[in-house]
């Protein structure tokens, strides 16, 4: 029998009501030991491990707490965390690997972006995955035999653009942005 959150009534006897209020409390105990060690363990209430259902969107969060949860990204659970009164979302994982263009999300909020662009005469416009409000540092490398001539501007949280005047010649630039 589940849990009975109207026991006991007003004019209920012990006798009447004891065997509710033990099959309370073994409802309360069987609720408590998922995922956590048992009331008479030397660590009670301590998790074993958390289980997150994945959340559509964000939780609102007050003045004085904080969200951590799941929510998928590109067919991926992800874990995130939101900032009190309902402030910024920070994904915690990214489970990408090592592909030509990707990005990795540190504890502490350091995110490392790169990818590759295809630049031919003409300007190429980058975006790095995930949004990067502060860049720390951003590098680049040129893929090719010949010599190239490029620059970049634009550089904002978005991404960047690169630009490149070496004729008809097309040149693969790698870059790498630090940020946060």
């Amino acid at each position: 029998m589940g849990y009975q959150d109207d026991i006991p009534q007003e004019d209920d006897t012990l006798a009447k009501s004891q065997e509710d209020l033990l099959n309370n409390f073994q409802a309360i105990s069987t609720g408590f030991n998922v995922n956590h060690e048992g009331f008479n363990s030397e660590e009670k209430g301590m998790h074993k491990f958390l289980n997150m259902p994945e959340q559509e969107e964000a939780p609102s969060t007050g003045e004085k707490d904080g969200a951590l949860y799941t929510k998928e990204v590109e067919e991926k659970l992800e874990l995130f965390f939101r900032e009190k009164e309902d402030g910024k979302e920070i994904q915690l994982t990214n489970a990408s690997k090592a592909e030509s263009t990707g990005n990795v999300i540190l504890p502490g909020g350091v995110i490392f972006s790169w990818g590759s662009s295809l630049v031919v005469e003409g300007e190429s416009a980058d975006i790095y995955p995930n949004e990067i409000s502060t860049i720390l540092n951003i590098q680049f490398s040129v893929n090719s035999n010949v010599t190239e001539h490029f620059a970049w501007h634009g550089i904002g949280a978005n991404g960047f653009k690169i630009v490149s005047n070496i004729g008809a010649e097309e040149i693969n630039i790698n870059w790498l942005v630090i940020g946060k």
